[in-house]
């Protein structure tokens, strides 16, 4: 019995200061400090604005050229096997598959029904 009035008392007394402790104030912002509280040179400034910029615009880390006219659209890269190729079928798509999982492209076959206007294609040269 003594035992559960003490928790009681523990547990009443820890929520009556809960209470009584107001939560600490927000961070104020320091002028001109990119998230509140990091200075940065007005070169650093203009990177990191930059790349938030190419990241917001569909760009980021995974970018390999940074016109985005010259990227496959919505990362969309189909491609096609040609015949003298075709031995090399599993090794391809064992390639595509892992650009697939460590990047944002995708590699669907080559479909002209899928709308497909553009492809990669494996092609074995003997020479």
């Amino acid at each position: 019995m003594a035992l559960h009035i003490y928790v009681l008392l523990v547990v009443g007394i820890y929520s009556i200061n809960a209470k009584l402790q107001p939560e600490p104030p927000e961070e104020t912002e320091t002028p001109g400090a990119f998230e509140s509280d990091i200075i940065f040179t007005e070169e650093q400034r203009t990177s990191v604005e930059q790349q938030i910029e190419e990241f917001n615009n569909g760009g980021g880390i995974r970018k390999a050229h940074a016109d985005l006219t010259k990227r496959w659209p919505n990362g969309v890269v189909p491609y096609e096997i040609s015949a003298q190729s075709e031995g090399d079928r599993a090794v391809i798509e064992r390639a595509l598959n892992y650009w697939e999982r460590v990047s944002c492209l995708t590699f669907p076959a080559y479909s002209a029904a899928a709308g497909h206007t553009s492809r990669i294609n494996f092609m074995k040269n003997n020479n």
